[in-house]
């Protein structure tokens, strides 16, 4: 029994540890500038109202995706 639970344990403890490794790929585009042009770290907020991310040399990441086009009005 006692050896079952240091497995399960040892195991548990091994995935959390990759858990807090994972470092997820930043996306260039991926919110809108809050009030006063505001955008995370190493994001500025672009001509689109949009935080890119901010590149080595000094510009901005180009979006992968459009901004999507506005609703229409509701019946």
């Amino acid at each position: 029994m006692r050896r079952r639970l240091a497995g399960g344990l040892a195991a548990l403890v091994a995935a959390s540890a990759l858990a807090g490794c994972f470092d997820p790929p930043a996306a260039n585009c991926l919110f809108v500038c809050g009030a006063g042009q505001r955008c995370p770290a190493d994001y500025a907020c672009g001509d689109d109202n949009r935080c890119h991310r901010e590149l080595a040399g000094g510009g901005l990441a180009a979006c992968e995706t459009p901004l999507p086009a506005d609703a229409g009005p509701d019946a």
